[in-house]
């Protein structure tokens, strides 16, 4: 019986978590060629120079995230790689949505993740994150020269294009679209693969489509 519920709570969470997945990519409020709110309501910088105003004339990749979660950790490989190969081209601003929690705590977190890029700790009420209209994490943004968002992605391609022109160009975004219809694919094939297992251990009547 306890295998039984293991794998049932198994297969629920698998949906759970796609669905979850496939619902953050409407989450933004803020609208390309918006003005980037200044980070301003800022609880503590934890890594790195302050940037309390963006820079005119400088690029800047902003990722709102949260400590615990799973797309945020995942996410921290590609921003620790953009900030490398990137450097002295754009900045990598990492902000935390952190709560009540110390500011200890993400201190320690930096250190062990190893985070090469600029990291800030959001206020206890989440200021920041609210004003970047940001209910889903990770989210990232691209600031262009002009201090406007030119970009939700932190893909090479948007940055290359966002250096060259300031903005997203019209052949990336269809690059990118194309880019991501593939992986989805993959992804809805590998989770039919995975609710399949289940039904097959569960030994559940019926066909999947």
């Amino acid at each position: 019986m306890q295998q039984l519920y293991q794998k049932i709570m198994t297969a629920l969470v698998l949906c759970i978590l796609y669905l979850a997945t496939a619902a953050q990519s409407n989450t933004i409020t803020l609208k390309v060629g918006d003005k980037a709110p200044n980070l301003v309501h800022i609880q503590k910088w934890v890594k790195g120079t302050p940037v309390p105003a963006f820079e005119k004339g400088k690029i800047y990749l902003v990722d709102i995230s949260e400590i615990g979660c799973p797309g945020c950790i995942k996410i921290i490989p590609d921003l620790k790689n953009i900030a490398d190969k990137f450097r002295g081209k754009v900045e990598v601003i990492a902000v935390y949505v952190t709560g009540n929690s110390k500011s200890e705590f993400l201190e320690k977190f930096v250190e062990k993740v190893g985070l090469n890029y600029t990291v800030a700790m959001d206020m206890a009420d989440n200021t920041t994150n609210t004003e970047w209209g940001v209910s889903a994490y990770p989210t990232t943004f691209i600031v262009n020269q002009e201090g406007r968002i030119a970009s939700y992605g932190h893909s090479e391609q948007e940055l290359e294009s966002v250096l060259k022109s300031g903005t997203v160009t019209e052949e990336v975004k269809q690059e990118l679209q194309e880019d991501s219809k593939n992986i989805e694919r993959k992804r809805m094939i590998e989770f039919d693969k995975l609710l399949r297992t289940q039904k097959q251990d569960l030994d559940l009547p019926g066909r999947l489509h």
